[in-house]
């Protein structure tokens, strides 16, 4: 952008300085938005849920106006540094600013209330009160904005780099827990809501209602959602899992794993064992479906974010395992597809993905011996 490079300057010989507009910052709140939306887990809460008395489409308007700021200060360093190579990167990339200069900016830039604005911004701020919530796990703490001192904070571009929803979605959780349990309670109605949306009521009928399969009165298992294939008399049984986002931290992620592949096995194992009991076409009448004789059914074990964790690779394989995005975007690729090819289709993906990892491989000395970790092959003697 020619206006935006005569406005960038050196800063005492070290740093660098630059001017902005109105239309150059609406034009980087634009892309701040844009690079926002590729980044998974802000779905964790719908855009009407209140937290702290703010919706959280409040918290995200603030979160893309520090997106534009980093996406801007992004490109100021590359016209800087293009026009000096000398500069060190590090005192270019990683700046700070006078916090009530930086909540004033944000007010006037979003047109909002200067104290509403710097109460959202707490929950995207490392600061000493939340300090311990944020680091004492193994995972990192990927903080948009970090208060250094009372009056100063630190604009770290990694904090939005990396992905800032993670930061936001746990302070607000830890801070507002009455509100998230409330928020949490209108997980599921929403997903309901979007698979009603991927199988269209031309061709689909759904059952968007839990649907407990009972033995005897006793329940036995339940259905998260149910849809039906009128074209090709095919029935489509979801069991979904909406996990809490995980970061790094391996203790969470092997916990997460663990919770998803246990649960998964036995939802599976007890469909089929109800399904061997009294057929496909009993459960096609109690979810209340007008279908025609010989109907078949398909099982989907769908996570939110992720299906596949290492180290827990023992899915039960009667049913499909994929999650959320995979599967939409399965569907929308090929909305004619049965359930039979849309299986068919998952499975193949994933076992493509799956072998096309490059697994690292690692040597540790230990005195005389060498440890290999993940060996590629097998080592021979040297002659």
């Amino acid at each position: 952008m020619p206006e935006l490079e005569k406005r960038v300057n050196v800063f005492e010989g070290w740093g660098i300085t630059y001017s902005t507009t109105k239309t150059i910052d609406q034009h980087f709140l634009e892309c701040g938005q844009i690079y926002l939306r590729r980044m998974w887990s802000q779905d964790l809460l719908g855009l009407e849920d209140k937290l702290g008395g703010n919706q959280f489409n409040d918290y995200l308007g603030v979160l893309a106006a520090l997106a534009g700021r980093s996406e801007k200060h992004h490109c100021c360093t590359q016209i800087i540094k293009n026009r000096h190579p000398e500069l060190n990167l590090r005192n270019l990339l990683t700046t700070f600013s006078p916090y009530d200069e930086l909540v004033t900016a944000l007010a006037n830039h979003l047109d909002a209330d200067r104290l509403q604005v710097k109460k959202l911004l707490k929950c995207l701020t490392l600061e000493p009160e939340n300090r311990d919530v944020h680091t004492k796990s193994t995972d990192t703490a990927w903080a948009p904005i970090v208060r250094s001192s009372l009056g100063t904070c630190i604009l770290p571009l990694f904090g939005m780099e990396i992905n800032p929803f993670l930061f936001l979605l746990k302070d607000l959780r830890t801070k507002y827990p009455k509100d998230w349990f409330e928020a949490a309670n209108n997980r599921e109605r929403r997903w309901i809501d979007e698979l009603k949306h991927i199988f269209s009521p031309e061709r689909w009928k759904v059952r968007g209602q839990n649907l407990r399969l009972r033995d005897c009165g006793r329940t036995v298992t339940d259905l998260d959602f149910v849809a039906y294939d009128s074209r090709n008399n095919e029935l489509a049984l979801f069991q979904l899992k909406w996990q809490q986002p995980v970061g790094i931290d391996n203790r969470a992620r092997r916990s997460a794993g663990r919770n998803l592949v246990t649960a998964g096995n036995k939802w599976i194992e007890a469909v089929h064992g109800w399904i061997a009991t009294y057929g496909m076409e009993e459960l096609a009448r109690r979810a209340e479906f007008q279908f025609s004789p010989g109907v078949t059914g398909q099982l989907f074990v769908i996570a939110r974010y992720n299906a596949f964790f290492s180290g827990f690779g023992e899915q039960d394989d009667r049913a499909i395992w994929a999650d959320w995005n995979h599967l939409v975007k399965a569907r929308m690729e090929n909305p004619e597809a049965s359930l039979t090819q849309l299986a068919e289709t998952l499975r193949e993906q994933v076992a493509l993905i799956i072998s096309s990892l490059v697994q690292e491989s690692y040597v540790l000395p230990m005195g005389p011996l060498a440890v290999i970790l993940n060996p590629k092959s097998e080592p021979t003697e040297s002659p």
